[in-house]
């Protein structure tokens, strides 16, 4: 009996920006990713869990191409685990150990963390902010003004079966509201593709139509450097 609805009030950014970040996605995206974001010049972030990269010279060398691009590398974790059923010990080492281990080979700053499956709680976040400025989960919205939470960090989900129209319905949103989007991507191919993929052909078609739409696209880290100074 105590519920009311009111309408949503929106506080906008100066602009509107749009993320594109990449969970799981070592198998293929240097080679299905990559080369359509250079055509474009488009810039990503690229998170990665370590055990699937370290001691592994060609996966390797994949961080690196990535990071010689200019494109972010933001941490995944070390095993892919869910968070909110790790000891804290067990929580700094797959914060800590991934962070560092990336900076190494990819000689860059590792700043911000992806929850794996979008798991966390109150207690996660707390280990989080002890490595990472930021945190981005799997929690579906746009980040405005109003609901910022650097440690919240919302997203829209792409998977295998969204359509071309949300997708551009997600982005004329964004810029219409002055929001930062964040896009979840994770693996680009073309065979053996599960829910959380994308088609070869449709990132094809979403990069092209995205730079032609003129909005900013911006690295994960610099779009909050902006957001967050206002």
């Amino acid at each position: 009996d105590d519920y009311h609805i009111t309408p949503a009030t929106i506080n906008p950014y100066q602009r509107a920006l749009v993320t594109l970040t990449f969970d799981d996605g070592f198998e293929d995206n240097v080679t299905t990713v990559l080369p359509i974001l250079e055509q474009y010049k488009l810039k990503s972030t690229q998170c990665y869990a370590t055990k699937y990269i370290e001691g592994l010279p060609a996966e390797e060398a994949k961080v690196r191409i990535f990071a010689s691009k200019g494109h972010e590398i933001c941490s995944h974790s070390v095993t892919h685990p869910g968070f909110t059923s790790l000891s804290a010990a067990q929580m700094a080492n797959e914060l800590s150990h991934s962070k560092s281990y990336l900076m190494k080979i990819s000689g860059q700053t590792v700043r911000n963390f992806a929850s794996p499956f979008g798991d966390y709680n109150a207690k996660v976040n707390n280990e989080i902010k002890k490595y990472y400025v930021s945190h981005r989960t799997t929690d579906e919205g746009f980040n405005s003004k109003d609901n910022f939470d650097p440690y919240r960090i919302r997203v829209q989900n792409m998977q295998i079966d969204t359509s071309f129209t949300q997708y551009q319905q997600w982005v004329n949103k964004a810029i219409a509201d002055k929001t930062w989007l964040v896009l979840l991507y994770h693996r680009v191919g073309t065979t053996t593709l599960g829910q959380f993929d994308t088609k070869l052909a449709d990132f094809a078609a979403q990069m092209k139509w995205l730079s032609a739409r003129g909005v900013t696209v911006s690295r994960w880290d610099k779009a909050l450097a902006e957001v967050a100074s206002q």
